[in-house]
């Protein structure tokens, strides 16, 4: 009898996978919950947190129901919390309410101001070399910039929610511009989807 060894993983980012996308310096996990902010949008909050729960998968979705395949670095994106059903949103006109960077919370269709072009975003390569792979995988550093804004989804160390916030140890998350700075890098560290299996 010859033995098989298993297959090797699917690494690569699919339109309807769901993900964990982690900050690489803070190893925080991004997330939504229904607790909205006092000031600024009042929309869900947005942090990235240290625990492991349920309101960190996103669902990766294009920008109609016909968008299928595999993502592309640069291609256009929409991120839904599973949980409670809101994109990743993002607007100049708000201030976080911590580090007074641009907001970003979650937000939906019906909601106060709700502007589709405010929750579509991109994924960029975090590889620093002239080959660039053209497909979004696991484990390999990212950066997610806002469309609207140009602006990169970012999070730093120090800047937690206080006790009148109710967030105590969780770290704010903000878009903030697109320089060099570590605190905008990311990774796509746990995927679930239907060409996937066991690689949570």
């Amino acid at each position: 009898m010859i033995n098989q060894s298993p297959p090797k993983p699917n690494t690569k980012l699919y339109f309807g996978d769901v993900i964990k996308l982690k900050h690489i310096n803070t190893k925080n996990c991004l997330h939504s919950h229904e607790a909205n902010y006092q000031e600024g949008s009042k929309n869900f909050q947005v942090t990235a947190y240290h625990n492991r729960d349920d309101n960190d998968w996103f669902v990766v979705e294009g920008t109609n129901a016909s968008v299928s395949g595999q993502v592309r670095y640069n291609q256009t994106v929409r991120l839904r919390n599973e949980s409670h059903g809101q994109y990743l949103y993002s607007s100049s006109k708000y201030r976080s309410p911590v580090s007074n960077q641009q907001e970003v919370c979650t937000c939906i269709d019906g909601l106060h101001e709700y502007n589709p072009g405010h929750s579509t975003w991109k994924f960029l390569s975090g590889t620093n070399c002239k080959d660039m792979p053209e497909h979004v995988e696991v484990n390999q550093p990212l950066r997610l910039v806002h469309n609207e804004t140009g602006s990169m989804l970012h999070s730093h160390p120090g800047f937690n929610f206080n006790i009148g916030w109710g967030l105590l140890r969780q770290q704010e998350v903000t878009c903030y511009p697109p320089t060099q700075d570590t605190n905008n890098d990311w990774i796509l560290f746990e995927i679930r989807g239907k060409f996937h299996h066991d690689q949570q």
